[in-house]
């Protein structure tokens, strides 16, 4: 059995805690049973790292919404996006009535930030600034390394604006959100559900038998890639109308924890 979770919002608290030492039993439970764990999230990997610490080499991870895999023991691999593009997808930010609150790009070591979209919330810029190297930049087009993901934050109706530009647009590039105006712009063809396939074609898990949690239009792709996609109570509504499984508990109140538990007393 493979159990994959996003974090923000379905395996995190609000607060970006969990019950580690619930957790780190119930994870020992699973592996003991020849089950997968998996974290699918949007964050980049140095923010997973931070907040699993220890118990990380037992999990496998698909970090910046696909763009990065990290498999126990194996070497890194990541999915880039082309420096090529940035100046085109900086024409259409631009052109887009609604600005960005903030706009940044990721680099195992860099947060490329862009210095007039930088409205960042104070908490998450104090980690960032402890795990990459902080450059401000004036245009996309001064950067100059592949990056992973593009990340910006608009107002709702400016997120779904930029989606439908990029995604509409030749770019070899993909837009999604996990919702509050938050944007993630992915190289072509990556997603939770495309990296989880490359996972899975790696692993011995039989069919029938793969499950995936989200609360987000980001998860969409992975909960219907999966056999059982479950949603949290306080999903985007939008995933309503694909009648996904619905966990009883939310996210303050350990709605994974509480699935893993339920799985492993079947």
């Amino acid at each position: 059995m493979l159990l994959a979770t996003d974090l923000d919002g379905t395996f995190l608290r609000d607060d970006k805690t969990f019950d580690k030492a619930r957790f780190a039993s119930l994870l020992a439970q699973w592996q003991a049973a020849g089950h997968h764990f998996v974290v699918a999230s949007g964050r980049e990997l140095n923010w997973i790292e931070n907040w699993f610490g220890e118990l990380l080499p037992n999990i496998y991870v698909i970090a910046s919404n696909g763009a990065v895999l990290q498999m126990p023991g194996q070497e890194l691999r990541r999915t880039l996006i082309d420096p090529a593009v940035y100046a085109d997808l900086q024409g259409l930010i631009d052109q887009n009535d609604a600005k960005p609150l903030e706009l940044h790009g990721f680099t195992a070591q860099k947060m490329y930030f862009h210095q007039d979209y930088k409205q960042m919330d104070a908490t998450n810029f104090a980690f960032a600034k402890t795990v990459y190297e902080v450059v401000y930049v004036a245009d996309l087009a001064d950067i100059d390394e592949p990056m992973t993901t593009i990340t910006g934050r608009w107002s709702t109706e400016g997120a779904e604006a930029i989606i439908a530009a990029v995604n509409q647009s030749d770019l070899p590039l993909f837009a999604t959100t996990s919702g509050y105006g938050a944007v993630d712009i992915l190289p072509a063809g990556v997603n939770k559900a495309a990296t989880l396939s490359k996972l899975l074609a790696e692993l011995p898990v039989a069919a029938g038998e793969t499950m995936a949690v989200g609360d987000g239009m980001n998860d969409l792709e992975m909960l219907k890639f999966v056999d059982q996609g479950f949603i949290m109570p306080r999903s985007d509504k939008r995933l309503l109308a694909y009648g996904f499984n619905q966990v009883e508990t939310d996210n303050n109140h350990d709605g994974v924890l509480e699935l893993m538990a339920s799985l492993l007393a079947k």
